[in-house]
């Protein structure tokens, strides 16, 4: 976080630059190896060194926002933010979800519960979804237990849409497949409260058989350098199937990607985009639906295809959320808490 706030701030100020050169000079020295590797208390002395130095007129105010999916050391996460709070020349706003620790640092500083405004717009999403799902009768029966789990999404979100979003999908898909509604009062009540925990479960849900096929995916999008098609994406991973790419090994999902003949396939995609010529878009034999129907089961809902004015294979994947693009990122090539995917090559293509 540090070092992205430190580029941005010389990316628009580079004559701020000289007050990088004192810890950059005594790393050089202390390394004396090719690329130098940043420490914390190194980043925090330049950052201070700008913050407070008067030769160059700066006011600065930070957008810190998620503190609680920081996945490092909150404790310092604080101490630096307490250290900064006495410069007159920086505003903070700061984003979390009420964790003790920021509660009992920043409480005190005047916010707004942004969970407490939101709380009835996300209660009307979940209930008008729920009640989508079933016919009018079944909805009429049914209308006060729906009410009843939509309130329970809407408390337990704590304002967080993407939230709302993975979990309303589960209880339609389960009201449609006619799971009881106590069931699914349970399956909210056992709902992980934190993304990345959410998001595992996701992928532990994908039915076995899609799951390789899934993991593929995410790392595709993760790792392709320009946004991607739907019709780009399911050629990719329809060649690779047929190529013999992708394949297992006993009982474990082995992601073994030719990254070169992979590579190929998404550069040949990118370039027929350039040129302008989409005749060799990938077609699907059951059309634009059968092509959205896969990647949600295969992805289990964590990619989504960009809403937009072009043709339906031409639409672009992307992450449901920054935070999904994150836990790939961070999760997928160890395998996430799926032990079949344990052994992968897939991250050799990041």
């Amino acid at each position: 976080m540090l070092r992205e706030l430190l580029f941005q701030i010389l990316g628009k100020h580079p004559a701020l630059l000289s007050y990088f050169e004192p810890p950059f000079k005594r790393l050089a020295q202390q390394q004396r190896s090719g690329s130098l590797a940043w420490d914390l208390e190194s980043l925090k002395e330049c950052f201070f060194a700008i913050a407070r130095q008067q030769d160059y007129p700066l006011k600065m105010c930070l957008f810190l926002d998620a503190l609680d999916e920081h996945e490092g050391d909150n404790k310092e996460l604080v101490r630096f933010v307490e250290e900064l709070n006495p410069s007159v020349a920086i505003k903070i706003c700061l984003a979390s979800r009420p964790w003790p620790i920021f509660k009992t640092h920043f409480g005190q500083c005047l916010g707004i519960e942004v969970h407490l405004h939101t709380y009835h717009d996300i209660l009307a999403y979940s209930q008008s979804r729920l009640e989508g799902s079933l016919d009018r009768q079944e909805r009429d029966s049914s209308s006060k237990q729906l009410r009843a789990i939509a309130n329970r999404v809407a408390a337990k979100a704590l304002g967080v849409f993407v939230w709302v979003r993975i979990v309303i999908n589960e209880l339609s898909k389960g009201l449609q497949d006619d799971t009881p509604i106590p069931r699914l009062e349970q399956v909210v009540n056992q709902m992980p409260e934190e993304l990345k925990d959410l998001y595992a479960r996701t992928m532990t849900r994908i039915e076995p058989t899609y799951l390789l096929e899934g993991f593929a995916m995410l790392q595709v999008i993760l790792c392709s350098r320009t946004p991607l098609t739907l019709g780009q994406l399911m050629r990719i991973i329809e060649t690779s199937l047929l190529s013999g790419l992708l394949g297992r090994r006993g009982d474990e999902t082995l992601v073994s990607f030719d990254e070169a003949a992979l590579l190929q396939s998404m550069s040949l995609s990118n370039a027929n985009d350039n040129s302008g010529d989409h005749s060799d878009s990938y077609k699907s034999p059951l059309g634009f639906t059968a092509m959205v129907r896969r990647l949600a089961s295969r992805s289990g809902g964590l990619l989504e295809i960009v809403p937009g004015n072009a043709s339906d294979a031409d639409r672009v994947v992307q992450f449901l959320h920054q935070t999904v693009k994150e836990f790939a990122r961070t999760y997928l090539p160890d395998g996430v808490t799926e032990p079949r995917l344990r052994t992968t090559s897939a991250s050799r293509l990041c």
